[in-house]
């Protein structure tokens, strides 16, 4: 083995999400009494803080409307708690054609949507969920802002 293939020989990836590292990079070197750790840095998204808002509905409804803004690299997570089975339905109504929500499941998994600004499906787990409200990278590099609503159902 090559001296460079011996110092390269510890390389572990972890999975990608929001606010993790894209990697942990062990690099062993030439000295086997020595380790050097590296972490790279967290994605531009992460670097700049997500807002988190725990949304809980008025007694008697299953749904609300939450109105925001947000401009940049901003973010804001709406966490509520759901139950797998339970059907979610979720609208984003927006200024700024750059402006698009994610959600995400306990484990930080995203579900699809129907749209861009649409998504109804049914819970697959319980827990929190996160539904993230934010700008696109080429719009938030511009700074634009984007005034919004999202209206939020769980039924079943």
């Amino acid at each position: 083995m090559s001296p460079d293939a011996q110092s390269l020989q510890a390389v572990s990836m972890v999975p990608v999400g929001f606010n993790q590292p894209s990697a942990d990079v062990s690099i062993a070197p030439s000295d086997p009494n020595q380790t050097v750790t590296q972490t790279p840095s967290i994605i531009a998204q992460a670097q700049d803080g997500i807002r988190t808002e725990r949304v809980q509905f008025a007694p008697g409804t299953t749904g609300t409307t939450i109105e925001g803004s947000i401009q940049g690299y901003e973010a804001v997570d709406y966490i509520l708690n759901a139950r797998a089975g339970q059907l979610m339905a979720v609208n984003l109504t927006t200024d700024n054609g750059a402006n698009y929500f994610t959600i995400l499941t306990p484990t930080e998994v995203a579900l699809g949507s129907v749209s861009q600004s649409q998504y109804q499906g049914t819970l697959p787990m319980s827990g929190d969920y996160r539904i993230r409200v934010y700008i696109m990278r080429n719009a938030a590099r511009r700074n634009e802002r984007a005034n919004y609503r999202l209206g939020v159902t769980i039924s079943g």
